[in-house]
């Protein structure tokens, strides 16, 4: 991102009242010779295209200074003003907040992402707008950088149309890269319809089985929207490394997805673009893809996994679940499971990954997927138990947590913003709200629900977000911590946990959303809490499980957990 500049968006904010902001723009083009992108805000003074000094870009915070660790993450699109918010550069901003939306005259391929299908199968989903459906997408896929070698793909298209004043019009595609080898270099390019140009070529190294590899690792975290306080250079960082194969994203994206016309999304998704070409993710559904605001389109229009599914056809929903269902749907139609990324599983490695979409006990909309969710995931967990000698370990992830200790938003939001942001989207600062903040019932049932067949199948861990915090919690199985670290640990650095007999959680929700959420009492479940930025790393075999915490502030681990079970 070094050294890349576009268009500067500076925002003035004028707070009239706590549930509304001002917001007054003006624009200055870059020198022509500054390429479009991001670029890091300490480097922003340096690399001559914005003209302006590091006092002139630190003014740009709303404290006048950008904070000690901003200059480790990207700029990028869709940056909100507020305590910790920055403003974008990008060449050609097209809405009031500064979101980027490229010259779409020609249809150009964005957004392109490759989803986890299976240890040997990705779908490939990209957007293009101004496209045309009669012909079907096409992708290249070989092992040479120059694709001599390619063999030429076609998948499906999805229109979509956002439903804002702007109508923006979607062409959603989708295509199946399968019987991959494995862990192997692929390179590859897409385009849409027939008036579509073609992508770069991209490079990424698939996946494997746990007969294939003993080694499995990987990315996890919640709530991660597009900030400069997020993940994505770490994560960046860690797959050049080899450190991370995949990522799993605990669901709460771009804050939100849907936000100015769908332009927010955009930015989210071209900004994740250069980790989730070089590597596959698993998104999960969280509550604010529910909030996105379109909720009224049905999600059969938006979606591919409805038309094979056998569970009634969904509600209206949101565009991020339009977006991640149909590529990961597709998979899983090709391989037979859920036939719908509302809750879904795949393995990879050592690790059966299982999905849940855990709205259905927050949401009334949401209560008619209950019961099918819980026969496909008592299937699934009875298919996945009794091949254990191949992938040993059973995770289990979903937005919402089971347990948890924080406060949500807080006793006291500690800007106006915060209060805005929180009212805006339903969350009510000023109570307690933790894992019972909306209520007792929905934890109760959810765990009431989900416990009996952890134990039944011997679920190993649980991972959640939604509280935008690092918690490492016990060993727990109906309401009772039945497991303490082996050496009693009560600080950060190394846990293990041998022969567990409850599930051991996580709650990683710090990947970076629009502020973090303060703690109350640990109460009886929580070993570690954490109130920074940061994500997960996981590496698993045979033999045993490590979960690393790692800080966005500056890449170092700041907890360590390790299970070794005799599955």
């Amino acid at each position: 991102m070094k050294g890349a500049c576009g268009m500067l968006g500076v925002l003035a904010l004028v707070a009239s009242s706590a549930a509304m902001y001002d917001v007054v723009v003006d624009y200055y083009a870059p020198p022509a010779n500054c390429t479009e992108g991001c670029a890091s805000w300490t480097d922003l003074a340096a690399d001559n295209c914005t003209g302006l000094n590091q006092s002139a870009v630190d003014a740009k915070w709303q404290f006048g200074v950008a904070p000690a660790n901003v200059g480790r993450h990207c700029a990028m699109p869709a940056n909100d003003p507020g305590e910790y918010g920055a403003w974008c550069y990008c060449r050609n901003s097209m809405a009031v907040w500064g979101f980027c939306e490229a010259n779409q005259s020609v249809p150009t391929p964005e957004q392109v992402n490759l989803q986890v299908a299976g240890p040997d199968t990705v779908v490939v989903s990209f957007v293009t707008f101004n496209d045309t459906a009669t012909s079907a997408p096409t992708a290249q896929l070989g092992e040479s950088a120059d694709l001599t070698d390619a063999i030429t793909l076609t998948g499906i298209t999805k229109e979509y149309t956002e439903t804002s004043n702007a109508s923006r019009h979607y062409f959603m595609h989708f295509v199946v890269f399968p019987d991959l080898t494995p862990s192997r270099s692929y390179f590859f390019r897409v385009r849409g319809g027939a008036r579509s140009t073609w992508s770069s070529t991209f490079n990424f190294t698939s996946l494997y089985s746990g007969e294939q590899k003993n080694e499995t690792k990987f990315a996890i975290f919640g709530d991660m929207g597009v900030y400069t306080y997020n993940n994505m250079d770490w994560l960046l960082d860690d797959v050049k490394a080899q450190r991370i194969d995949f990522i799993v994203h605990l669901g709460d994206h771009a804050y939100n997805v849907a936000q100015d016309s769908g332009l927010r999304g955009d930015g989210y998704f071209n900004a994740f673009q250069p980790i989730l070409t070089k590597i596959p993710w698993v998104p999960v559904l969280g509550n604010h893809e529910y909030y996105d605001g379109d909720e009224f389109n049905r999600f059969l229009n938006q979606t591919y996994g409805v038309t094979l599914g056998d569970i009634p056809p969904a509600h209206p929903t949101s565009h991020i679940n339009s977006y991640i269902a149909i590529g990961s749907t597709l998979a899983q139609a090709v391989k037979g499971t859920s036939k719908t990324s509302r809750y879904y599983s795949v393995d990879v490695g050592q690790v059966h990954v299982i999905s849940l979409d855990l709205n259905v006990y927050y949401f009334d909309t949401e209560l008619v997927f209950r019961k099918p969710m819980l026969d496909w995931l008592r299937a699934d967990l009875e298919a996945a138990s009794q091949n254990r000698a191949t992938v040993p370990w059973i995770i289990v992830n979903a937005h919402q947590p089971l347990y948890c200790s924080s406060v949500t938003m807080g006793e006291n939001s500690s800007s106006l913003w915060e209060f805005w942001y929180d009212q805006s989207n339903g969350e009510n600062p000023g109570t307690f709200r933790g894992c019972t903040g909306t209520g007792i019932f929905p934890v109760e049932v959810s765990r009431l629900d989900l416990e009996a067949l952890f134990r039944e199948f011997d679920v190993d861990l649980f991972f959640a977000g939604h509280e935008h915090d690092y918690e490492s919690i016990y060993a727990v199985m109906n309401g009772t911590v039945v497991n303490k670290c082996d050496a009693g640990s009560t600080t950060p650095g190394n846990c293990t946990f041998t022969n567990p007999s409850g599930v051991v959680h996580f709650v990683t929700g710090a990947g970076g959303a629009p502020h973090l959420d303060k703690f109350g009492d640990a109460g009886p479940f929580t070993r570690i809490q954490l109130s920074a930025w940061g994500y997960g790393r996981v590496t698993a075999t045979q033999e045993e499980f490590v979960y690393e915490h790692v800080l966005n502030s500056n890449g170092t681990v700041f907890d360590r957990v390790t299970v070794r079970k005799a599955h």
